[in-house]
């Protein structure tokens, strides 16, 4: 599940990284710097480190508020499959940083209950 989690995150940054340099395209810097910051979540989430987990989560959340802020209500249906790949964007990247968390070591039973002392 984690590589197909993995899979996803990278297809979505690449699509959304298109789009955004097709709408961007006149000025450099919004163009440039999302897009650097994609290939650097796509190269860590390949090889499955946590902050390209988090850069992943925050470009799938900067690029839906792109389109919800930018576009008037009438243009989201048009929009309806970029809106899906950010949420999914989104939801792969926190699942993948719920999945890789850090979990506490449990005590053995006999530690846990007193009457197996």
């Amino acid at each position: 599940m984690e590589v197909f989690a993995k899979f996803v995150v990278v297809a979505c940054l690449g699509l959304l990284s298109w789009w955004q340099a097709d709408l961007h395209l006149d000025w450099g810097p919004a163009t440039v710097a999302p897009m650097g910051l994609a290939l650097l979540a796509v190269v860590l989430t390949a090889n499955s480190k946590r902050h390209g987990y988090w850069l992943a989560a925050l470009l799938g959340l900067g690029h839906l508020a792109e389109i919800l802020f930018r576009l008037p209500p009438g243009q989201l249906l048009h929009v309806q499959p970029l809106l899906v790949w950010s949420v999914a964007l989104t939801l792969c990247a926190a699942g993948l940083l719920w999945a890789s968390r850090e979990r506490r070591a449990r005590k053995p039973v006999y530690e846990r209950h007193s009457e197996y002392h």
